[in-house]
């Protein structure tokens, strides 16, 4: 919980400059947010702020949609399919590279919870120790840029030092545990842990941030004309967000009993499924 304290610094700085008045006597305004991925402990503050009416208390009207990657929630906000979306900030740049219609308009984490794991077996004090390992990867992920640049950035070649196991997303923390990946390339305070309670091992961790690749980890995008035309909605959306947070912070327990008593996490492992059959 500390940690995504000082991931969400930035938001509660953010929240008091975009802060605006209660929303009393507009009438309730249509934003459709996407999330980045499907819907875990992440997105819960999200969810369960709009159970309790953070979002219809400044006059918005959300829906929260599932996401399937970060990538995808950027184009679609920018076809407008979304007005609104959460997408890592790799994603967020490698948009606007590319000219897409999206901007940020706020950070939910502040640095780039992603890097590496690894279990003691494999005898790692620092990235100097990489050379000759297998680390697991999704090719096809923005994560796996980030991790071309760290490598390269320490002296590492990536197709001659180590070796790239391509994997499913989400797919690392189990070819760390199977033993098929000495390293995984993934989400710290999730995928760490989930890679201890499979193997009953404290798992090592090196984040990006350390390493010199530091960007933010977690961004609001709004499409830029939907921001043009309606820039007081985006605000009361961004404030609605971050008092989501707030709300967490204020009561974690009942927070988390709630999200549980909503059945967000089975909807979304149903979805998982479903998206691999």
């Amino acid at each position: 919980m500390m940690m995504l304290r000082r991931f969400a610094l930035a938001s509660v700085l953010v929240a008091a400059v975009v802060a605006l008045g209660p929303a009393a006597g507009l009438a309730a305004d249509k934003v459709s947010l996407r999330a980045d991925w499907l819907f875990w402990a992440g997105h819960l503050p999200y969810v369960v702020g709009k159970h309790h009416g953070i979002f219809e208390k400044n006059g918005i009207d959300l829906e929260l949609v599932q996401g399937s990657g970060s990538a995808a929630s950027v184009k679609l906000t920018a076809t407008g399919t979304h007005q609104m979306a959460l997408a890592s900030g790799t994603n967020a740049i490698m948009g606007r590279a590319e000219g897409l219609p999206i901007k940020v308009v706020g950070i939910v984490y502040q640095w780039d919870p992603w890097g590496f794991m690894w279990l003691p077996e494999a005898k790692i004090s620092g990235i100097k120790d990489f050379k000759g390992k297998r680390i697991a990867d999704t090719k096809a992920s923005v994560t796996y840029p980030e991790m071309l640049a760290a490598l390269k950035k320490h002296g590492l070649d990536p197709d001659r030092d180590v070796q790239v196991i391509n994997v499913q997303p989400g797919g690392a923390t189990q070819a760390v545990a199977a033993g098929t990946a000495d390293i995984g390339n993934i989400m710290i305070f999730r995928d760490n842990y989930a890679l201890e309670r499979i193997t009953g091992k404290k798992a090592q961790v090196l984040p990006m941030k350390d390493l010199g690749v530091n960007i933010y980890g977690m961004t609001v995008i709004a499409n830029e004309g939907f921001l043009k035309e309606k820039p007081d909605v985006v605000r009361r959306t961004l404030k609605s967000l971050y008092e989501c947070w707030e709300m967490v912070f204020k009561d974690p327990a009942g927070a988390v009993e709630t999200f549980h008593k909503l059945g967000v996490l089975k909807e979304a492992a149903i979805a998982m499924c479903d998206a691999q059959d």
